[in-house]
Formats: structure tokens, sequence, C-alpha cells
């Protein structure tokens, strides 16, 4: 999840069997970097700027959405976890959970090597995946 949003698009569009993206390597901060769960999801879903820190209540809130959302089928978690704390990262495991709780599967991959907050997120997921190398 991203935070640019779409210029130009007011709501973004999400197709049918639609699988979110959580990039973790993007931060996530109690602070408000200035966007709405609107400006996330969109974002998500076309793309945006990696060098933006995420809000924790916009990635909440789009959790929550996204569990909600009759077109959004799963969660795909991608990247390793960056600049983030645990105690934020506790607020996100929960919010997983609930994804999960909802019935829609959640995926990890690794494609380098998780630390120990990689592997406290990827827990919640239904299916795991790594490299032989990675873990």
């Amino acid at each position: 999840m991203a935070i640019a949003a779409s210029a130009g698009d007011p709501e973004p569009r999400v197709e049918a069997n639609s699988v979110l993206t959580l990039d973790l390597s993007q931060p996530i901060t109690d602070a408000n970097p200035g966007a709405s769960a609107r400006e996330v999801i969109g974002s998500a879903l076309g793309g945006g700027d990696r060098e933006n820190a995420m809000a924790l209540r916009s990635v909440l809130e789009s959790l929550e959405q996204a569990a909600k959302d009759p077109q959004i089928v799963g969660l795909y978690l991608s990247g390793n976890v960056q600049g983030t704390g645990f105690a934020t990262l506790r607020e996100v495991r929960l919010a997983l959970q609930k994804f999960r709780d909802s019935g829609k599967p959640i995926y990890a991959y690794d494609s380098t090597s998780w630390q120990e907050k990689d592997y406290y997120l990827a827990s919640v997921a239904n299916t795991i995946c790594c490299t032989r190398l990675g873990c």
C-alpha cells in the first residue's frame, strides 16, 4: 500500500477478484503523512511513491474496508519490514488477523531474507512462500 493516489480518480476502482497488496518495505507511522484510506487503497491498486510512510490509521482502515469489500478476495504481504516498530506492527497484525477472520486468505512471500518483524507479521498468513535461502 502506498500513499500517492491516482490523479483524477475520485475513488479507486477495484476489479472483481482483486488481491490487495501490503508493501511492508514502506514504514508505517503513528503520525499521519497526509493520506486517507482511499488514497492508500488507490495507490495499492495503481502503484505509487514508495518513499512515503504510511499512516497507521490509514493502514488499519484500509484493511478493515478490504475485509468487507466483496471485490477483494485476499491479501498479499510483500517486502521486508522497514522503519516500523513492534508496537505499530502489533496493531497491524491484529488488523491482519481480523482480515483473515473475515474468511479471506492472506499470502506472504519472502524473496530475500526475513527478520523477526517480518516473521511476526507473516505468521498470521494462511500461506507463506519463501526462497530456499530466505527462510
